[in-house]
């Protein structure tokens, strides 16, 4: 068969004249509908993961493509599925995986710098959202997960690039433990980043 090339233009939010092309290689695809995870971040920002192997479309579809998650997204997935305690368990996973997906961009962004300055705002962000939730120890083994690799990137003397990247396949672990319905309150996520770079200035001149 043929190569084939799917060319999506993306209409970002914060610019809508503006799109990106984005080329999908679909070499060896058998006619039909395929799917791939598109993230938009903040600023209209439009990133596509990347498809290891050209699956079918589904119904319901998952989220995101299960192939596509790395070793790291795949063990916070897990971890976040073996919640217990936490009636919304699922709300939880999306709120928490938009925060973790809002200060990646931070952090590429140069807004957030540093480890200490990341750490920071990962922990204390999160500690607030778990603690209105009333949710906060059970998600310790999720956290926990997500310390351990960062230990080892501190350890390697990682890049901020390091630390967003790990940022982002947190939220996308966050995300495949839940069935994509959540609605989430981002209103209440911007306050409390509004709050964290507040304290970030404070505390990190």
């Amino acid at each position: 068969m043929k190569r084939l090339l799917a060319i999506l233009a993306l209409l970002t939010i914060a610019a809508p004249a503006a799109a990106q092309a984005v080329i999908l290689d679909v070499s060896g695809a058998q006619p039909g509908k395929y799917f791939y995870q598109v993230n938009v971040q903040t600023g209209g920002i439009v990133t596509v993961q990347s498809i290891n192997q050209v699956i079918k479309l589904t119904d319901p579809v998952p989220n995101p493509v299960p192939d596509t998650l790395t070793a790291r997204s795949q063990r916070i997935r897990d971890a976040a599925k073996g919640v217990t305690g936490d009636s919304d368990r699922e709300g939880t996973a999306a709120v928490l995986a938009a925060y973790y997906r809002e200060i990646a961009a931070k952090t590429k962004a140069g807004e957030i710098k540093g480890k200490d300055q990341i750490a920071f705002a990962v922990k204390t962000g999160c500690d607030m959202l778990l603690t209105s939730r009333k949710a906060t120890a059970t998600w310790d083994p999720v956290r926990s997960v997500a310390a351990e690799y960062w230990t080892a990137l501190v350890q390697e003397g990682a890049t901020d690039a390091d630390y967003a990247k790990l940022l982002d396949e947190v939220a996308i672990g966050l995300d495949a433990s839940h069935n994509g319905q959540p609605q989430i309150d981002m209103a209440m996520i911007i306050q409390i980043i509004k709050i964290v770079i507040e304290l970030l200035e404070k505390f990190f001149p």
